[in-house]
C-alpha cells in the first residue's frame, strides 16, 4: 500500500522537477493503473497538466480517490527527448 511519504514525494517531484546531473530542468510524469482491476486511469501525466485540470496536483490525486481507486500503482516517468522513460519501479 502506497505511504503517505511516498506520495509527498511524487506529488513534489510532480510539482517542480528535480536537477539532473548536467544541471539540465528534469519534467516527470505518472502513469497510474489501478491495481484492483488492472485499468489505466492515466498516462503520463504532468502536474503542469494535473493542475490545469484540477487546479493542484493534490486535488488530482484526491479525486482519485475520491473516485473509488483506493489501490492504485503508480510508475513514475521522466522527460527523454520527445518521449517517457520509466523512472524506477511501479510503487503500489
Amino acid at each position: 500500500m502506497l505511504e503517505m511519504k511516498q506520495i509527498e514525494q511524487i506529488i513534489s517531484k510532480l510539482k517542480s522537477g528535480t536537477v539532473s546531473n548536467n544541471g539540465k530542468q528534469q519534467t516527470f510524469a505518472v502513469t497510474i493503473t489501478d491495481a484492483d482491476t488492472y485499468k489505466t486511469v492515466c498516462n503520463s501525466k504532468t502536474g503542469s497538466q494535473m493542475i490545469d485540470e484540477y487546479g493542484s496536483v493534490e486535488a488530482f490525486f484526491n479525486s482519485l480517490f475520491d473516485n473509488g481507486h483506493a489501490n492504485i500503482a503508480i510508475q513514475q516517468q521522466r522527460r527523454n527527448g520527445s518521449s517517457w522513460r520509466d523512472d524506477g519501479q511501479p510503487i503500489t
